[in-house]
């Protein structure tokens, strides 16, 4: 079944707890509970003395990592990063000596990496990653005692700051300036996954810095990579969904991955994969403009944009299919559409009516550019559901060498899944 998308989660609930002697408290957090914000933390060394260091005139990015508070992004030493006390994040005093002591690139017997810092990604325990401009570099063990920094991959960078994630199996995947990279356990060599099937993503993904955000996310439920580039300013996006189940099967790219486009009020600024104590609440969640935090929910059949729902508009194409022999035409007589459930009584969950269209062309690319365009079509109907019906098979001929279709449902509250197309076709003479 088609799955909708996105809804809020984050509602009215009642929070129960024990005070210091024991009793039992309880109180409803609602939106009139919220404070005014701003809501943020004036960070500065401890106490504001000089004695435990001075804190980096400008930071844009932060993470904790094996207890310490790592942070980096100073404009004015793009290739800097600093690393404060562990288990202490106010102490930045540097000239300490032992292997808690805070550490920075420039102190450090590893020293500053060697090219500007776009991303800190704590790995593991052992790994600390550096996404950069044009590499990507690790470090290994503590820098404070005897740690190293090394190259991982010299031959691109890392896009934005969030644009990275880990599976459950600890690979690593980062959208890079060369294509989506899977780092295995270990860090052994990088593999572009996108380097045979789609070399000219991230071309095709026109991802500027000053005007989007690039974000992945792992989603365990689901296990796939969700990839998105926001537009900062209206929430408009453009996003893919990278199949791991389907990626395993095929070993084919082309056939793992799955555009996606949410409505402007979902528009996606930061994705967290939530492990919750309470399974019901755990899932992937969506940071949205409006916001809102979202989950995607597989019993949803809209799209929730706050006051209202949006209808989904899903669809699947197939083709170009050759129809005949090379440098023949077909004739496709019959078309039939098998959608699921249907039966009475079943625990399978029946889908709605589904949209066809079909095309044909004496090329491929002749009818790549018919699905793209999705306008007149040569066969156009509606195929009622579910399941396999009597009189559900469209009898009209068309001739072509290749052949397109196209299936989906656009309808407000209702949803559909496909089980199989038959194509009743037969082969043809010379393309004059």
């Amino acid at each position: 079944m088609v799955n909708a998308l996105l809804l809020p989660r984050l509602k009215p609930a009642t929070v129960t707890g024990l005070d210091d002697d024991g009793n039992t408290v309880s109180f409803i957090m609602t939106a009139a509970d919220e404070v005014s914000g701003p809501h943020w933390y004036d960070w500065t060394v401890y106490g504001n003395s000089a004695t435990y260091g001075t804190m980096p005139a400008q930071l844009t990015l932060g993470c904790a990592w094996n207890g310490r508070a790592v942070v980096a992004g100073n404009e004015d030493d793009a290739n800097q990063w600093y690393m404060f006390r562990q288990s202490c994040p106010w102490d930045l005093n540097y000239i300490a000596d032992d292997p808690q002591s805070p550490i920075s690139g420039e102190d450090a017997e590893p020293g500053k990496v060697g090219d500007v810092v776009i991303a800190i990604i704590p790995y593991s325990k052992d790994y600390f990653v550096f996404g950069n401009a044009n590499s990507i570099w690790y470090a290994v063990g503590n820098p404070a005692a005897n740690g190293a920094i090394l190259a991982l991959d010299d031959t691109g960078g890392i896009l934005d700051s969030q644009a990275w994630c880990k599976d459950e199996k600890d690979n690593l995947y980062i959208l890079a300036t060369t294509g989506l990279l899977k780092i295995p356990p270990g860090f052994g060599q990088p593999q572009n996954l996108f380097e045979t099937d789609y070399p000219d993503f991230i071309k095709d993904f026109d991802f500027d810095g000053s005007l989007h955000r690039a974000i992945m996310g792992y989603d365990r439920l689901r296990n796939g990579i969700k990839i998105v580039k926001t537009t900062l300013t209206t929430g408009a996006n453009s996003c893919f969904w990278y199949d791991l189940k389907t990626a395993k099967v095929t070993e084919v790219m082309g056939t793992s991955l799955f555009p996606e486009t949410y409505p402007n009020e979902c528009g996606i600024y930061c994705l967290f994969d939530y492990a919750a104590v309470d399974a019901g609440y755990s899932g992937l969640l969506h940071g949205c403009k409006d916001g809102y935090v979202r989950v995607e929910d597989s019993d949803a059949k809209d799209d929730d944009i706050g006051a209202t729902d949006q209808a989904i508009d899903s669809y699947v194409t197939f083709g170009p299919l050759q129809l005949g022999a090379s440098g023949k035409e077909g004739s496709l007589n019959a078309i039939d559409v098998v959608t699921v459930g249907g039966l009475a009584g079943g625990s399978e969950a029946d889908s709605n009516s589904v949209a066809l269209k079909v095309w044909t062309g004496l090329s491929a690319d002749a009818v790549t550019e018919k699905l793209i365009a999705n306008s007149t079509p040569q066969i156009g109907g509606t195929v009622t559901a579910p399941g396999r019906r009597r009189g559900n098979k469209i009898r009209r001929k068309v001739r072509g060498a290749y052949l397109g279709l196209r299936v989906g449902n656009a309808t407000a509250a209702e949803t559909w899944g496909l089980e199989k197309v038959i194509l009743d076709v037969k082969k043809g003479g010379k393309i004059k």
